[in-house]
């Protein structure tokens, strides 16, 4: 078996320790680390979920807890774009699950997109006035 690609998904290891990086200098806490995703508590206790598999510079993907309105998180700056329908991820342990394609509950979200770095600062700052 070929092995030589099997970290291709992941993001660079750079870029995402840049957007760590953003997080923290927003004072986000970092409370949880898997390969796949970073989990982040916001400065008012909400948690967040960063990506990192599908994240690079000019393409960050979050995770956002299901009970927040799209079209709240639409309207905050940096974003691009807020999934039509809920995403599964088995890591983010914070979040509520259900069924979605086999026969065990999965916690999902809402994936948030932003294009560029330096979304990230201005979103981060509007998400934290958010309520659940």
């Amino acid at each position: 078996m070929d092995t030589s690609n099997r970290f291709a998904q992941f993001a660079p290891v750079d870029a995402v320790s840049i957007i760590v990086g953003e997080f923290k200098k927003a004072g986000y806490r970092q409370t949880k680390e898997t390969k796949k995703v970073t989990e982040f508590a916001t400065p008012h206790g909400q948690t967040i979920y960063l990506v990192k598999t599908t994240s690079r510079l000019n393409g960050i993907n979050l995770m956002v807890h299901p009970d927040v309105s799209p079209s709240a998180l639409k309207r905050l700056p940096g974003v691009s774009s807020v999934s039509p329908e809920h995403r599964f991820h088995s890591n983010m342990t914070r979040f509520p699950k259900r069924i979605h394609n086999g026969e065990t509950e999965t916690a999902y979200g809402w994936q948030v997109s932003i294009d560029t770095l330096g979304g990230i600062p201005p979103f981060l700052a509007g998400f934290d006035t958010l309520s659940v």
